[in-house]
């Protein structure tokens, strides 16, 4: 793998994540992840959900994009106690293959019957597959679910 596109994985997984982190921090006017000596803000901002997405299967060649998606899942636990007595909760949903303009982008039609072949399910996921899930943990029934990595996959594993 290329540095540059190195890079572009570490950027949107983990540094993006990261960013966030600090604005939560400034939107709180505290420092609940003790990562940033100064603090303004100090807006209510009420029940809060945060939600991520990682992936579920461990394939030749995505190692480097696996990894990285690793590291959101452990922040996203770690963050879950980092935030005690906030109101929010932090969890990440894990999607297999679905099928997105992002997912088909660079793949062979073999290649995405693979993708296929590999799903119990026999087909790709939909955002209408993630979205109930997504749903849940957004709402008040997802209270109680608190740095889980929820894993929506049809079965790809």
């Amino acid at each position: 793998m290329k540095d540059s596109c190195l890079d572009k994985v570490v950027d949107s997984s983990i540094h993006g994540f990261q960013l966030f982190k600090r604005e939560l921090n400034y939107s709180l006017g505290k420092d609940v992840f003790d990562e940033n000596p100064t603090m303004g803000g100090g807006v209510v901002l009420g029940h809060i959900k945060l939600l991520t997405f990682s992936v579920a299967a461990l394939k030749p060649g995505y190692g480097t994009y696996t990894a990285s998606k690793a590291a959101v899942e452990v922040i996203v636990k770690i963050m879950a106690q980092e935030l005690k007595g906030t109101g929010i909760t932090a969890n990440c949903v894990a999607p297999g293959p679905i099928a997105t303009e992002m997912f088909f982008k660079g793949k062979t039609e073999e290649m995405i019957q693979k993708f296929i072949d590999l799903t119990p399910s026999s087909r790709l996921g939909t955002a209408d597959d993630i979205a109930p899930v997504v749903g849940f943990l957004a709402g008040d029934a997802g209270d109680w679910i608190n740095g889980q990595v929820i894993r929506v996959n049809g079965g790809y594993v």
